[in-house]
């Protein structure tokens, strides 16, 4: 044969070849004597939003295999939740299940995926109320929505963080005790910063001293009670000391100049003869003369602790007309306490 028609020959043998092996590339076929068995898939599942490629391989009876990610009929079972293409690329849509399908042949494999919902990150600080002033220890907890219950604290600096939220809105709650319970709605799309103010609860007012109480025994230790008229059997004054001295009968008298709520307390008598005064007397409680008063005196001996002139102090007893003196009196004195 001439050369010519041997070279013409061997050019379309090899094209042959050629055109064999590209096709054997784009569309494989089964091994011989082999029977498909199964199809398999493989991949990642993707997050929301994103895609990731899903692989189909081809089993048979000889224990081999083969990809045939490109010839396979892919399907999702939910295309809400992930959509496939016809080329394996799975692209997540929403949270959810889905079965991810491919068939090659007589054969379909099917890939179930569980695609999360996005999660998010939020943090913050928490102060005190018109301050910077960090709120240690406060504790910040989510109160509805599909983290309800997720809670964390605050560090040294007022600082928070919960990780792992699932977006959408809900009440967010910050509490410690001494501060007044603050509650925030929140919508969370992303990581976010979200600062609370704590504002303190005001101390409660001191409560004012109970109110002195009167002796009522010790008016059976009065020296010669006839002189006296009782008014109240007992009130309470405020004033200052201006002089004090001890009386033959045992009695200490202290004298007042009453604060200006009491002046109504004084008559003519405390006017002309006290200087304004007001007399008061704590009794049995000096050296007695009178024979008289040692027996009234008999088994009281008074205790009540008169301070220095000048003394701010408030005196409760029973408020009394002093009819020998004409002037009003806090006599006998049941309690003395110094005051500011």
């Amino acid at each position: 044969m001439p050369l010519r028609h041997l070279l013409g020959a061997a050019t379309a043998a090899g094209i042959i070849a050629l055109f064999v092996w590209a096709c054997g590339k784009t569309s494989p076929t089964a091994p011989s004597n082999a029977a498909l068995t199964s199809v398999a898939i493989s991949g990642t599942t993707p997050a929301v939003g994103t895609s990731a490629q899903f692989t189909a391989t081809a089993n048979f009876s000889n224990a081999t295999n083969q990809n045939v990610t490109a010839q396979a009929a892919w399907q999702s079972s939910s295309s809400a939740v992930a959509t496939v293409s016809s080329a394996g690329l799975v692209t997540a849509a929403g949270s959810g299940d889905a079965d991810i399908r491919a068939t090659y042949q007589s054969q379909t494999g099917t890939m179930h995926i569980t695609v999360a919902a996005p999660t998010f990150t939020l943090l913050g600080v928490v102060s005190q109320t018109g301050s910077s002033t960090p709120v240690q220890g406060a504790a910040v907890r989510v109160l509805d929505g599909p983290d309800t219950g997720r809670a964390t604290s605050t560090d040294d600096n007022g600082f928070y963080n919960i990780g792992g939220l699932r977006g959408g809105s809900f009440t967010l709650e910050a509490l410690k005790t001494g501060y007044v319970l603050t509650e925030k709605s929140v919508t969370l799309t992303s990581d976010l910063r979200f600062d609370f103010t704590l504002t303190p609860i005001a101390p409660p007012a001191p409560s004012p001293p109970p109110a002195p109480q009167c002796n009522s025994s010790l008016w059976s230790h009065v020296y010669d009670p006839s002189r006296l008229s009782v008014v109240d059997s007992c009130r309470t004054v405020t004033g200052t000391i201006t002089d004090q001295h001890t009386n033959d009968d045992g009695d200490i008298d202290v004298r007042l100049a009453v604060d200006p709520p009491y002046t109504s307390l004084l008559n003519g008598g405390n006017i002309s003869n006290l200087s304004g005064h007001l007399q008061t007397e704590a009794i049995c409680q000096a050296p007695i003369t009178v024979p008289d008063a040692a027996r009234a005196c008999s088994g009281l001996k008074g205790s009540v602790a008169v301070p220095a002139n000048g003394t701010h102090v408030q005196v409760t007893g029973v408020y009394l007309l002093d009819k020998i003196h004409g002037w009003m009196e806090i006599h006998p004195i049941s309690v003395l306490r110094v005051i500011p």
